[in-house]
């Protein structure tokens, strides 16, 4: 039996993940491994690539629907 490098790496979305995401990238970077991540936080810390949305605009939106915007009688900023 012999044994062969993955060649990339693919990170689920997870808590855990997300934590450690910066030493994931670092291992990934260190080791030549081209990464597809979760979210776009992974990206922004210099990950390679994402299929997600940014963790924070996703908080932002569910906090502030612009339906719920449009419907109030007043905005307090």
């Amino acid at each position: 039996m012999s044994f062969r490098p993955a060649g990339r790496s693919l990170v689920a979305a997870d808590a855990f993940f997300t934590s450690r995401r910066v030493q994931l990238i670092s291992l990934a970077a260190r080791h030549a491994l081209p990464g597809v991540y979760a979210s776009r936080e992974f990206v922004e810390g210099g990950g390679l690539m994402s299929y997600g949305t940014s963790i924070t605009d996703m908080y932002r939106q569910v906090g502030f629907p612009p339906t719920l915007l449009a419907r109030a009688d007043e905005v307090i900023e």
